[in-house]
């Protein structure tokens, strides 16, 4: 990253502007500066510095220790000026920086469930990873078409999962193709009498959270090379269970 930094530096030399105050006149001041001390922060550290052509797999690894350290640092993220000049800290150093995981981690702690309390401290240390998995091959975000359901079982007390066909398969989801042990799923809440309760969140398990083998009835994998973001393992899955 510093390197491609300096680089630029003679072309901004040549600027008939000066691009300090054209900066502050697009973002507040306190924006900037949070966002450079990022900046610095990462350019020192040996881990985020640029991996050059690597497999995906070892990206893949690179970014969960990524992500791990990011957690260490703590940066500021209190306000909403800082929570912007930490997203894009991390959106133009390397997008795959922006980790589903957190997502997730973030969906929990609204949810303000107190059994949720331990997975959430697991989450926040990395010892399991989850995801948000909305997104469906023939309906992308358009959550209001979703087809996967969630019935409710009263004998279980539970919710019967189900992806009704391959155009309800969840796809593109980050983390769903081979880490994340669980999901923020979104689904169509049913009810044995057959009435629709449109779309809600679930906390569905997908994984053995020591071997990451799939749960039965979850069938997920890895979206393959992409155009970018090779970082995160963006999966596909379908489930009945």
């Amino acid at each position: 990253m510093a390197g491609s930094i300096n680089a630029l530096d003679a072309y901004r030399k040549r600027a008939s502007f000066e691009v300090a105050r054209l900066k502050q006149l697009i973002e507040p001041k306190e924006i900037i500066e949070h966002r450079e001390s990022i900046w610095e922060t990462l350019a020192r550290d040996p881990l985020f510095f640029d991996p050059g052509e690597v497999l995906s797999d070892e990206y893949q690894k690179l970014m969960i220790k990524r992500n791990k350290r990011l957690v260490e640092y703590n940066f500021a993220t209190d306000t909403p000026a800082e929570r912007y000049a930490y997203s894009t800290a991390l959106f133009a150093h390397d997008v795959s920086n922006l980790s589903p995981h957190s997502m997730f981690v973030d969906v929990l702690k609204r949810a303000n469930k107190p059994h949720f309390a331990s997975l959430i401290e697991t989450a926040q240390n990395y010892r399991v990873l989850g995801c948000f998995a909305l997104t469906e091959i023939a309906h992308g975000s358009n959550s209001k078409a979703l087809r996967t359901t969630a019935t409710y079982d009263p004998n279980t007390q539970g919710f019967i999962i189900h992806s009704p066909d391959i155009e309800a398969a969840k796809c593109w989801v980050g983390n769903l193709g081979k880490v994340a042990s669980f999901a923020i799923l979104f689904a169509q809440l049913c009810t044995p009498d057959g009435a629709h309760h449109g779309v809600h969140q679930f906390l569905v398990p997908l994984r053995d959270t020591h071997t990451l083998k799939t749960l039965p009835g979850v069938i997920a994998g890895d979206m393959g090379v992409k155009l970018g973001m090779n970082g995160v393992s963006n999966g596909r899955g379908r489930s009945h269970f």
